[in-house]
């Protein structure tokens, strides 16, 4: 379990409401501050779109002016837990429309270039500060809540697991609702309810489907809520691999395997009353095929088949979102999916989009001027770049934290293909799924995905792609034929 560790300005640091001034729209949240160590810097809040692929969406940029101040205001139509990258340390905090928040952001500490590029670095946890306070306030009241519900879930979880007593997890529940009253239908409300669901399903772990039915089967699905998908995913973490062993389960596999649509699955898994109320069940469903994706139960087209049955034929529009989110996850990067789009600084200083390349083979890649393997490709890449230049362009993005200490290097060693920066586009890193370096893509002419990823220009990168260009050429030629044909072809 992630450490969580609050931020602390002098004695303390709360966490807040709106204050007299300047009101935040009812739709919207307003964020201000002085932070001189941040000067100049844009800062990304994000928060996470959908639970079961964990992709996040930008909800917008804070913008340091050169003084350290800030003060900006975002779209924010219903409660949500957001982030803020902010170097070694993600801050998060939980806003609600409406509210002002005068923001204390902790020191600043960078990431040094390993960790920026390194698979395995998790940034550390902190509760974001606020200096505007209040204890009814929803930050205050769930760090709180969270606190003690640690403390009381570690005490007694040998008592919970081991011996099975729901009345001690009554126990827990009856004293924590008097710490910590709430009203019916409130975020925190049900931030405490999915809280206690984890409390019976240790207390009730051979009465796995009395949870359920208690805590998911008639509650509306909480799309925007952490709490509540944290003990989904642990409910129904490697779903069908269990429930296929009961009598429901094994319709649903046959179903499955006779590739029947996706809400002729739903009809099936109706039948069994834990799964009555359509939007829970389709989701369930859908989280069972995100699953099988990646174990490699099902092939991936029976599997993207379904999912994207669902993005039209889901019970609900919130089902239909919910699938669309996930079909992009499962094709995200895929051969044959069309390449995320992208804007970049070129090294001449204009902007650069993938729209440029439309009509020709693009070899796109992503480097690191320090990096030992990058430098050692781009003189191979040099060779391709100049000898190939009719069949393919080359287009690299350099991710060095200085930009103009990254396009000296090119300049340095008089490399002329297309170079760029990722500037403030961080986005480009999240699409291309960068997280070690070097890496290759080979787009098509039509923009799609031939190689993801493509080998690096020195481990036979041209043997690949003269096939490749060669059969995109056989296919096209064929294409021409057949549109040629006229009536006295027949």
């Amino acid at each position: 379990m992630k450490t969580i560790r609050i931020f602390v300005i002098s004695i303390v640091v709360l966490v807040g409401i709106q204050i007299s001034g300047f009101s935040a729209p009812v739709d919207s949240i307003r964020i201000f501050g002085n932070a001189p160590e941040y000067k100049g810097m844009s800062l990304v809040l994000e928060t996470i779109k959908n639970y079961v692929t964990n992709e996040k969406s930008e909800i917008g940029r804070i913008r340091v002016d050169k003084n350290g101040f800030f003060d900006d205001y975002f779209y924010v139509a219903f409660a949500q837990k957001c982030f803020l990258d902010l170097g070694k340390v993600r801050a998060y905090v939980y806003l609600e429309p409406g509210n002002n928040y005068q923001v204390v952001l902790p020191p600043y500490i960078p990431k040094s270039e390993a960790e920026r590029f390194n698979p395995f670095f998790e940034p550390e946890e902190v509760v974001l500060g606020i200096k505007n306070v209040d204890s009814g306030s929803l930050n205050e009241m769930i760090r709180n809540f969270d606190e003690r519900f640690k403390y009381e879930f570690s005490s007694n979880a040998y008592e919970l697991f081991n011996r099975g007593s729901v009345v001690k997890a009554d126990e827990i529940k009856a004293e924590l609702d008097s710490l910590f009253p709430s009203r019916n239908g409130s975020y925190f409300h049900t931030h405490k309810t999915f809280r206690y669901a984890r409390l019976y399903m240790l207390a009730m772990k051979r009465k796995r489907r009395t949870v359920i039915y208690n805590f998911f089967s008639h509650n509306p699905i909480e799309f925007n809520m952490p709490a509540y998908w944290e003990t989904y995913s642990e409910m129904f973490k490697d779903f069908f691999t269990y429930y296929f062993n009961t009598s429901t389960g094994r319709l649903l596999k046959t179903a499955i395997g006779h590739n029947q649509s996706f809400n002729s699955l739903s009809l099936v898994l109706s039948a069994d009353t834990i799964f009555s109320q359509s939007d829970f069940r389709e989701s369930v469903l859908l989280k069972g095929l995100y699953d099988s994706y990646f174990s490699g139960r099902y092939s991936e087209e029976t599997v993207l088949n379904l999912v994207e049955q669902a993005t039209s034929n889901g019970g609900s529009q919130q089902i239909c979102h919910f699938a669309s989110e996930i079909l992009y996850r499962l094709n995200h990067l895929r051969i044959g999916s069309v390449a995320p789009d992208f804007k970049v600084l070129g090294i001449d200083g204009q902007e650069i989009s993938l729209d440029k390349y439309k009509g020709k083979f693009l070899y796109l890649s992503f480097v690191h001027t320090e990096n030992y393997a990058c430098k050692k490709d781009m003189q191979v890449l040099d060779v391709i770049s100049k000898q190939f230049k009719k069949e393919i362009n080359v287009l690299t993005v350099v991710l060095d934290n200085n930009q103009e200490k990254g396009f000296s290097f090119f300049k340095t060693n008089k490399y002329n293909w297309d170079i760029s920066h990722y500037a403030e586009n961080g986005k480009i890193l999240l699409d291309y799924n960068i997280r070690i370096l070097p890496v290759y893509y080979l787009i098509d002419p039509e923009g799609k995905l031939v190689l993801s990823p493509a080998p690096a220009p020195e481990e036979s990168f041209m043997n690949y792609f003269s096939d490749t260009y060669r059969k995109y050429k056989q296919n096209e030629a064929r294409s021409r034929k057949e549109k040629g044909r006229s009536i006295f072809d027949l």
